[in-house]
């Protein structure tokens, strides 16, 4: 969406960047005057990664990629409840709301919509939910927009999007992430009186 104003220059370059993203040098510009794109998020961008691409600035980060699932991959759906402890060979994805401790040898990803209230290990884990809890990243952890994280957080990488929002204490290290039992969360809550 488009909306001409006193940036000429700046709508000219968008209307470039649309004709070579559609491949269509006859695009309409009529067609879209009716259409709005506001000009200052537009302007903002090209602040925040140094100019635009074709000025030599950097890109814009790559959107988040969601894990894919395969026969390895065990999933709890969106209207499911689970409580207590799972252990995967492959990879898990949560959909739905999971109380306990969750292990795989792979991913963990924590879905938009989910809610999570476990201690989470893997070789890598995204959260686009909600996850309260320990986290235990051998790898890497990703918070992509809509994730919301609280509690300890033990990853070597750490990605985080704009928009995430994460609470908590973070410890990045080289070394190996412990593999420890993790603690329930009735263990938890009954530590902090909370049972």
């Amino acid at each position: 969406m488009f909306r001409r104003d006193n940036k000429g220059d700046s709508f000219e370059r968008q209307m470039g960047a649309l004709r070579q993203q559609l491949g269509d040098e006859e695009l309409d510009e009529d067609a879209l005057e009716g259409e709005a794109l506001d000009a200052d998020v537009y302007g903002d961008r090209e602040r925040r990664y140094g100019g635009s691409a074709s000025q030599g600035g950097a890109q814009p980060p790559a959107p988040p990629q969601v894990p894919s699932v395969d026969a390895t991959t065990t999933v709890v759906s969106r209207e499911t409840t689970w409580k207590g402890e799972m252990s995967s060979e492959g990879s898990v994805h949560i959909h739905g709301r999971f109380d306990g401790a969750v292990k795989a040898v792979s991913t963990i990803f924590v879905a938009e919509g989910a809610e999570v209230d476990a201690t989470l290990t893997a070789e890598a884990i995204v959260v686009a939910g909600v996850s309260r809890g320990t986290v235990r990243a051998r790898g890497k952890f990703e918070v992509l927009p809509t994730g919301r994280v609280a509690g300890d957080i033990l990853a070597p990488t750490l990605v985080v999007h704009e928009g995430a929002v994460m609470t908590g204490q973070l410890r990045m290290s080289g070394e190996e992430v412990r593999e420890s039992k993790p603690t329930s969360v009735i263990q938890r809550r009954a530590t902090r009186g909370t049972a």
